[in-house]
């Protein structure tokens, strides 16, 4: 048995059991094989009660960086694991295995579980579109509708097996309210008529400082609602992230004349302790 030296004596040295390294080992361990025997595919690890437990910080910040490495794992999932016709959340993963793109992809596989957002939609319009997470569950799930994926930033194509005809992008800053009539008619164009449901994942930069973020989301979701409320077909529906914050019930009470029904939804992969939830408007009226 190992002994250390306390004031002059030899001591045995207390075991600790299981050191930090292991427990990190066997987290790893868990989440390498994904997809298969109920692990889930966004790095969190299970501990036999609740599938969205605590994350583990190791394990996300290794699934972030090989989720953005999506083309360069074709036909295999994360590790290079098998992860063909795997489950996420309910639904099957990417068709050959590719990683998504981002987290968020999670989050909208649980509401599209639950709510069927895309799946029963012809015409489908992604605001804040990049990386290009949200495209890719879109296209999975809608396999007869059309998307046009629209941000400010550069979104690199996605993997070839998914129906690049169905997908289009446009590069727009969408603070600009004064090009929204132009964007509104290329909407049109590109997807054949009013899109039947609008998707926002749209975020600001963020400082760390809880009110000023919160107040630049709500300015930011206010801005695009005019090009929303212009470009949804009647009895659309329209989804977006939402935060809590001072503006939150004007903007609720609002969408109430506009929307027959509205639905405030807290998915279980987001955090906790985000401050974010998803607002769901359906059927728009006027």
């Amino acid at each position: 048995m190992n002994k250390v030296r306390l004031f002059g004596f030899a001591v045995p040295k207390k075991n600790s059991g299981i050191t930090k390294k292991t427990k990190r080992k066997n987290i790893y361990q868990q989440i390498g094989n994904p997809g298969l025997d109920g692990h889930r595919l966004d790095g969190r690890r299970l501990d036999g009660k609740n599938s969205y437990s605590k994350p583990d910080r190791f394990a996300l910040a290794r699934f972030n960086r090989q989720s953005l490495q999506a083309e360069s794992h074709q036909g295999q999932g994360l590790n290079g694991a098998k992860a063909n016709g795997a489950k996420a959340n309910g639904a099957k993963a990417n068709g050959e295995g590719v990683p998504y793109r981002s987290r968020a992809a999670f989050k909208l596989l649980e509401i599209e579980d639950k709510y069927r957002v895309c799946s029963e939609k012809k015409r489908i319009l992604e605001l804040g579109a990049a990386p290009g997470g949200w495209s890719q569950v879109v296209l999975e799930v809608a396999p007869n509708a059309k998307l046009l994926a629209i941000d400010q930033k550069t979104i690199a194509p996605l993997h070839e097996n998914y129906a690049a005809q169905r997908l289009q992008i446009m590069q727009e800053n969408l603070q600009e309210q004064k090009k929204f009539p132009e964007i509104a008619e290329n909407i049109v164009k590109l997807l054949g008529g009013k899109p039947d449901c609008i998707i926002s994942d749209l975020a600001p930069d963020t400082i760390g400082m809880a009110r000023i973020d919160n107040d630049r989301f709500a300015s930011l979701l206010e801005n695009i609602m005019p090009l929303v409320l212009q470009s949804l077909l009647k009895g659309g529906d329209f989804l977006t992230k939402l935060r809590h914050s001072a503006a939150e019930k004007s903007l609720l009470d609002s969408l109430k004349t506009r929307f027959s029904k509205l639905h405030l939804i807290k998915p279980q992969a987001s955090r906790k302790s985000a401050n974010e939830i998803y607002l769901l408007a359906k059927k728009f009226h006027s």
